[in-house]
């Protein structure tokens, strides 16, 4: 029904309005106040807190706060967290790297080998 698509439009627009702060200041590089405007949001739907949760977690590790990350997702976690996990191992513990890219292949199958190059044919 026309009125029933209009509202759901309606609806899911301003739901993606309530994260603009967020993911506008993480792409601009204003990682501290992406940060504050992800904590300040509320009453978000589950897949609206998620991705509010990636971008908190991606401008805490722009900034260099890795063991926060590491601290807060569990190992556990969705998968869209555990890959911002992994970014923090990797950019925080030099020798874990290898792991974490053996890790990102075990999860991409066909992304290629671990030691670059093309993946196989």
């Amino acid at each position: 029904c026309r009125a029933e698509r209009r509202a759901r439009v309606t609806r899911d627009a301003k739901m993606g309005d309530q994260l603009f702060p967020v993911y506008n200041n993480f792409f601009i590089g204003n990682y501290q106040v992406a940060i504050n405007e992800g904590y300040d949001l509320s009453g978000l739907s589950e897949a609206d807190a998620l991705e509010r949760d990636c971008y908190v977690y991606r401008s805490h590790i722009a900034l260099g706060h890795h063991q926060l990350v590491l601290d807060e997702i569990p190992e556990d976690g969705p998968t869209a967290l555990r890959a911002i996990r992994l970014l923090a191992t990797y950019k925080s513990r030099a020798h874990e790297r290898e792991q974490c890219v053996a890790t990102v292949h075990e999860w991409l199958p066909g992304a290629g080998p671990p030691g670059g190059g093309p993946p196989p044919a």
